[in-house]
């Protein structure tokens, strides 16, 4: 897994999850008491949270997406440059070989 990938899954977990803690913080609360009876957490403290992973996670993928393209232009680049020598040498030979004729 790449780290686009990685920050694109983080990404959409950390809003689905801001985004359930906002429309049915009831629920979470039950299953949250059900899992540890002796802790009440505030919602809202999870949201802010989730939110805050959500953003970070997003310029995660923002930075790596750029890095990505930036390293793939400059391989095709070098790729390009390479298939462009290839082709000045098959030409060299090739004259070479009517020289030589």
């Amino acid at each position: 897994m790449n780290f686009k990938t990685f920050f694109l899954i983080l990404c959409i977990i950390a809003i689905t999850f801001c985004i359930s803690t906002l429309l049915i913080p009831d629920i979470l609360q039950q299953i949250i008491y059900t899992i540890n009876s002796n802790y009440k957490i505030n919602t809202t403290f999870l949201a802010l949270l989730s939110l805050t992973i959500a953003i970070f996670s997003f310029l995660g993928l923002l930075l790596s997406s750029y890095f990505g393209s930036k390293t793939e232009t400059d391989k095709r680049a070098k790729r390009n440059r390479d298939r462009h020598n290839v082709e000045i040498i098959q030409a060299e030979i090739q004259a070479l070989h009517k020289d030589a004729k």
